[in-house]
């Protein structure tokens, strides 16, 4: 990313892409990133694009997601109050561009309700964490069908919501419905 943001200028949207590949990668093994390479990505699309166009989802996105990686081996590095309001603060804008852009029944938009559940559950607010679960499982089953894989994550991420409030049976429930599908 710095050689290709040396070689075409730091304000090219070519820069922006492999940035947020990047941090995508490295959320989805739990490592951390840096959040001023996602900003640093985010800043060039907000001044290169539209301010609803998908890119600027993709990066608020993958900052939400670099503020909410907790490193396995540091707990001191773990996802505080702060850092988690700001990922739902960039969630929600990122939804209502992503509504607009594929529609409110979409797995883009399903996706984003996930990450907004969990980050709602490590707030400890499990009726929005539901509500935010509930919603992608419905846009998966009619978009996917209601045996894709997809569903079944969904399915396993409100059985950690109801883990949390020691509703056990609930909870054993739905890992079995996901069990089922994957």
């Amino acid at each position: 990313t710095l050689f290709r943001s040396n070689l075409l200028g730091g304000n090219n949207i070519l820069v922006v892409p492999p940035s947020l590949a990047r941090t995508s990668a490295l959320c989805a093994k739990q490592y951390p990133c840096r959040i001023a390479d996602v900003q640093t990505a985010l800043d060039i699309a907000k001044s290169l694009l539209p301010a609803e166009h998908p890119l600027i989802t993709a990066s608020q996105v993958a900052k939400a997601r670099a503020l909410a990686v907790r490193p396995p081996d540091d707990p001191g590095a773990n996802m505080n109050y702060w850092t988690a309001e700001a990922a739902c603060d960039l969630l929600h804008s990122s939804l209502k561009i992503t509504e607009k852009a594929f529609g409110a029944i979409s797995v883009q938009t399903a996706r984003l309700w996930d990450y907004l559940g969990d980050i709602y559950r490590f707030l400890r607010q499990f009726r929005e964490a539901e509500e935010a679960h509930l919603k992608a499982i419905g846009a998966k089953e009619q978009v996917l069908g209601p045996e894709h894989y997809q569903v079944a994550e969904s399915l396993r991420l409100l059985a950690k919501v109801y883990q949390c409030q020691e509703q056990h049976e609930q909870a054993i429930n739905l890992h079995m419905r996901a069990d089922r599908k994957s």
